[in-house]
């Protein structure tokens, strides 16, 4: 039996441009999602130790304020 191609190659090339073409969409989003979901939890821990230091200082004024 005889195998014939029917797809033209230049309809496998273009598909497989809009195969890469897509991969790297994704790759990005990705990127760009993996970056700020980094400095989001940065942001938040900096946040978090601000808050102890607030609390803690509120602390120690109250503690001079009795004084």
């Amino acid at each position: 039996m005889i195998k014939i191609n029917l797809i033209p190659s230049k309809e496998i090339e273009k598909f497989e441009d809009i195969k890469r073409e897509f991969t790297i969409f994704i790759l990005l989003c990705l990127l760009i999602f993996s970056i700020a979901m980094y400095f989001t939890i940065n942001l938040k821990n900096e946040k978090n130790k601000i808050r102890y230091q607030l609390k803690t200082i509120q602390t120690e004024l109250k503690n001079y304020q009795r004084i």
